[in-house]
């Protein structure tokens, strides 16, 4: 019987940072870019060609189309 209480406020103590993703007014637009790097090993040993290096970039732009809080 004492699980049911600890788990409830527990869920609770959980649940409080989804408050914060409301917010009263949403920003205009968003920029986002990044860089990826992977090494990639393949296991063949040939010619000294068994492991790559794998670079890449990726870029978003987002904009909030409505003029009031959708």
């Amino acid at each position: 019987m004492r699980r049911i209480p600890f788990l409830l406020g527990l869920f609770l103590i959980l649940s409080l940072p989804a408050l914060a993703q409301e917010s009263p007014s949403a920003p205009a637009a968003e920029l986002y870019a990044g860089y990826a790097y992977g090494r990639l090993n393949t296991g063949l040993v040939t010619a000294n060609d068994h492991q790559h290096n794998l670079n890449g970039w990726n870029a978003q732009v987002a904009a909030n189309l409505c003029r009031r809080s959708c």
